[in-house]
């Protein structure tokens, strides 16, 4: 039995779209044969960078790759093994930042942060937030304390409007 998968990969614009089919095919196929896995979309696009150099327009070419069982299952065991980034946790001194951030903006506004938190939930464990273990960043988004250490760990913007975080 086939299976039929799409695929889309960006390729400079200055290169003819057969040009980009042709070579495109022929990567992915020898791939499929070597390993017996689809290659992974960073190393598709390393790999047009290197043939074709860089452009700043990019047009977007969809392949339709015929894989038999073992070459499916073998792709998605491997593309199953990826893993996210490690957080790499924030100091005493940003979570120090992050707790006076919360007690300043607090205080501004005592009243319209009650009202918030009746209505409102900490978007990134979707629970109700309670006033005394919250954090409310510049932008005025507000989260649990746990939630937001834990994503700033990771990255240091805003997960709502991913204004950059200061601490």
């Amino acid at each position: 039995m086939y299976h039929y998968i799409r695929l889309d990969y960006d390729v400079p614009s200055t290169l003819h779209r057969f040009e980009a089919i042709d070579f495109l095919e022929t990567y992915i196929y020898g791939h499929l044969e070597e390993f017996g896995c689809l290659p992974r979309d960073d190393t598709v696009a390393s790999t047009v960078l290197r043939e074709f150099g860089s452009d700043e327009d990019y047009t977007r070419i969809a392949l339709m790759v015929r894989m038999t069982d073992e070459e499916a299952i073998k792709t998605a065991g491997d593309r199953s093994e990826f893993h996210h980034v490690a957080p790499s946790g924030i100091c005493k001194g940003q979570k120090k930042a992050l707790r006076k951030m919360s007690k300043r903006k607090r205080s501004e506004s005592e009243d319209m942060c009650i009202k918030k938190i009746k209505r409102e939930d900490c978007p990134i464990c979707l629970e109700g937030l309670e006033q005394r273990k919250n954090v409310t960043l510049n932008c005025d988004h507000m989260f649990h304390y746990r939630c937001i250490t834990k994503w700033l760990s990771i990255r240091k913007t805003c997960p709502v409007c991913h204004a950059d975080v200061v601490l």
